[in-house]
């Protein structure tokens, strides 16, 4: 496989701390999507950083390939810029791309949070399903309106920020997106690499990522999974239930050693 094109990812970073935060997002959207959770979340003593991975938000415009190796190396760049103790906080597809970089970070990363995660060996979908998440959906409708089927708590502002992240994304990158997190990775199919805490928080009403799936394929990959279910919530409880979600996440965080 040839190397991707580097491009250095930018940090959008905010408060101060000894150890820091670093969010990545999921599939078709960006750093922003974060906004509301980080108005909810104390982090006493953290760093918040967040990134957007190539193919998407600020980095549409990066060539590929858009695969979970080149996003997981980037997100391990990150983790080195940022020159202290991390925890690594990931959703969806970002889930799969932030355990495979804390794998690449030994001793940087303190704890790891999977929220709403895709499981790491990927999703294997019926080719139908596939090609529906690749095609975007209906094409009449606007960019983030199809994301109502994942959600409980809508609402026009969220669904307004989904179609301003989805609508930057080329045509030819969703594929290979689809493809990446869909296929997954090897890693998936042996218990992690990572070993230190983690934290896999699920959307109560979220039928995609199920509570079945990840009780089979995501939390016994894992020796030190605690599990935290939000209420009212579908597939990005952050975004659904950002004060419940920054909540249970300040809770774990409080937990990791200082």
């Amino acid at each position: 496989m040839s190397a991707a094109p580097q491009s250095t990812p930018v940090l959008h970073r905010s408060r101060t701390g000894a150890q820091a935060i670093l969010f990545v997002h999921g599939f078709q959207d960006d750093h922003r999507v974060w906004e509301p959770l980080l108005d909810s979340l104390h982090a006493r003593d953290f760093e918040v950083a967040r990134m957007d991975l190539a193919g998407m938000g600020d980095r549409a415009g990066d060539p590929g390939p858009y695969t979970l190796e080149r996003h997981a190396e980037d997100v391990a760049s990150a983790v080195r810029a940022l020159d202290k103790q991390v925890v690594l906080v990931g959703q969806s597809m970002g889930a799969q791309v932030a355990e495979l970089a804390a794998s690449r970070c030994a001793g940087r990363v303190d704890g790891l949070v999977l929220i709403t995660p895709v499981p790491l060996a990927g999703t294997h979908m019926p080719a139908e399903v596939v090609a529906q998440f690749k095609s975007g959906g209906d094409p009449a409708q606007a960019p983030g309106e199809a994301r109502k089927q994942l959600m409980v708590a809508v609402t026009q502002a969220l669904v307004d920020r989904f179609s301003r992240s989805t609508a930057l994304i080329r045509g030819e990158v969703v594929p290979q997106l689809v493809d990446a997190w869909d296929q997954g990775h090897v890693d998936g199919l042996a218990p992690s690499r990572f070993t230190g805490p983690v934290l896999v928080m699920s959307g109560a009403g979220d039928w995609f990522i199920s509570a079945e799936v990840v009780a089979k394929a995501v939390e016994p990959r894992f020796p030190q999974a605690q599990r935290a279910v939000i209420a009212h919530s579908g597939h990005w409880p952050h975004a659904e239930q950002p004060a419940a979600t920054a909540q249970r996440l300040d809770a774990f965080l409080d937990e990791l050693p200082a």
